[in-house]
């Protein structure tokens, strides 16, 4: 059971995670999902180390592909894994989807055109940006 998603239930919040896999739920090819690994909140703090989301048009709109990573919202929601035997939390509505990774690189370019002597900004912007 994914525990910190737990204290989330029925909370819609932001999450950022990474693309790893594409797939289809349970066999069924008009049911794409998608796997995305280290899960964590807008601050940092990891929630799951994976979790698979149902794929809407939105997913295919980005063209994703692996390793990159997306930002989104959605609400937590309990669901039944096997059959209904054992609890588990996912990720339910899914809006706001973007691609950070192009963000992030762009960041990592302003990081270098600092002037050196600008110390303290730049290990900020340094830190922002990871």
């Amino acid at each position: 059971m994914r525990k910190k998603l737990k204290k989330l239930n029925k909370k819609r919040r932001a999450f950022i995670g990474t693309v790893a896999a594409f797939g289809t739920h349970n066999g069924d090819s008009q049911r794409r999902t998608l796997l995305l690994r280290n899960v964590k909140d807008i601050y940092g703090k990891l929630l799951t180390e994976h979790i698979w989301l149902n794929c809407n048009t939105k997913f295919d709109k980005l063209n994703l592909r692996k390793g990159e990573i997306i930002k989104f919202s959605a609400t937590v929601k309990p669901y039944g894994k096997y059959n209904g035997k054992c609890k588990d939390y996912g990720l339910t509505h899914i809006t706001g989807i973007k691609l950070v990774t192009s963000e992030i690189i762009g960041c990592r370019e302003q990081i270098r055109t600092v002037p050196s002597g600008v110390r303290n900004l730049r290990a900020t912007a340094t830190q922002l940006c990871k």
